[in-house]
């Protein structure tokens, strides 16, 4: 049976492991191989790797503190004076042009849906939407269960598309090992202190 080509993940799974990522991109690399070959592909609008971290939190005031606490980015007090109001939630996008390749990167504070299985579908319920009673109930089922990582149902998300516009001639394979292994370095460069 052919490897999927995906690395997709729920909360309920255990983070991406190395053997996976090699399998991921042995995958793309075979695949594209294909793809090119058979219908004899010479230009490429776009080539990129998207990675999505999930930083769990146990409430929303916690997730929107910690990305705050990041320095990464803030809000305009100028903002805030015009609207007369404070920071509730903030989050960010920007795409940044490095040496290699651009990068798309968007930080945000985000409630998880609990996934209740429901035999051959899965049920996604926002907990905070929740009479209180049902919610305690539910949160406690998630972790006795273990459906899912991020017990809490708040996370901070880090999404970061690695990319390159019109690539020359592209390796794919090349691409994904270098950015899919350098991302979360980087992040955790940029917030080093």
């Amino acid at each position: 049976m052919a490897e999927p080509l995906s690395l997709d993940k729920t909360t309920a799974d255990e983070p991406v492991t190395e053997d996976e990522q090699r399998d991921f991109i042995e995958a793309v690399d075979i695949f594209s191989r294909v793809v090119i070959d058979e219908l004899s592909l010479r230009e490429f609008p776009r080539m990129g790797v998207r990675c999505l971290y999930y930083f769990p939190c146990e409430s929303k005031e916690e997730s929107e503190g910690w990305l705050r606490g990041l320095g990464l980015f803030g809000v305009s007090q100028k903002l805030l004076l015009a609207f007369g109001a404070t920071v509730e939630a903030a989050g960010a996008s920007m795409v940044l042009t490095g040496q290699e390749c651009r990068y798309r990167i968007a930080l945000n504070g985000v409630e998880i849906n609990a996934q209740i299985d429901m035999g051959p579908e899965i049920l996604q319920v926002r907990a905070s939407k929740l009479p209180e009673g049902q919610k305690a109930h539910l949160r406690e089922q998630m972790k006795q269960h273990r459906r899912r990582q991020v017990n809490s149902g708040y996370a901070v998300v880090a999404d970061v598309d690695a990319y390159h516009e019109d690539p020359p001639i592209p390796d794919p394979r090349d691409f994904a090992t270098t950015h899919i292994g350098s991302i979360l370095d980087l992040l955790r460069a940029a917030v080093a202190e």
